[in-house]
């Protein structure tokens, strides 16, 4: 699931050195609020799911974004 992510997250926010995506990578800090929703979004069509308002603030790094995809796609 985690290259998945990865992958999505490095197409979206146009990430130049993809080694630098881990799980403990922080996006709040590199790429700015819209560049986010947009990998959002893409998250959103790429695994059927919804990432609901109220937990977007929450997902800040890329370990909680996989773990929150992985909660709802059975």
């Amino acid at each position: 699931m985690f290259e998945k992510v990865k992958a999505i997250l490095v197409k979206e926010l146009e990430v130049s050195n993809p080694d630098s995506i881990t799980a403990d990578t922080v996006l709040g800090e590199q790429y700015d609020s819209l560049a986010l929703m947009q990998a959002i979004m893409a998250l959103e069509d790429e695994f059927q799911m919804t990432v609901e308002d109220e937990d977007i603030n929450k997902l800040r790094t890329v370990g909680d974004i996989v773990a929150y995809v992985e909660s709802k796609v059975k």
